[in-house]
């Protein structure tokens, strides 16, 4: 059986996106606070189940990314740097 705890600990993005529809409510006047409270109200099933699929292995390996060495020591790993998208001003 799934436990809350993990599906709270699976919720690593909420925080970002809540506070980004925060910020757009405080910072567009053409925002109103009811639209702002439905973008939250919407966040929170998509972010549950985000987190109940993360905690399915095929779906995992979708949504979750690989680890990706960029530098080894000194050394920055051009490759590994390309399939990230980041450039060494990124680094």
């Amino acid at each position: 059986m799934l436990s809350l705890t993990m599906l709270l600990l699976a919720l690593d993005f909420k925080p970002i996106s809540i506070r980004s529809v925060i910020a757009s409510t405080i910072l567009n006047s053409s925002v109103t606070f009811v639209q702002s409270a439905v973008g939250r109200g919407g966040l929170y099933p998509l972010q549950i189940t985000v987190a109940f699929l993360r905690t399915k292995k095929k779906a995992s390996q979708l949504i979750d990314n690989k680890p990706l060495l960029l530098m080894d020591g000194q050394q920055l790993l051009h490759q590994n740097m390309r399939k990230a998208k980041i450039t060494e001003t990124d680094i």
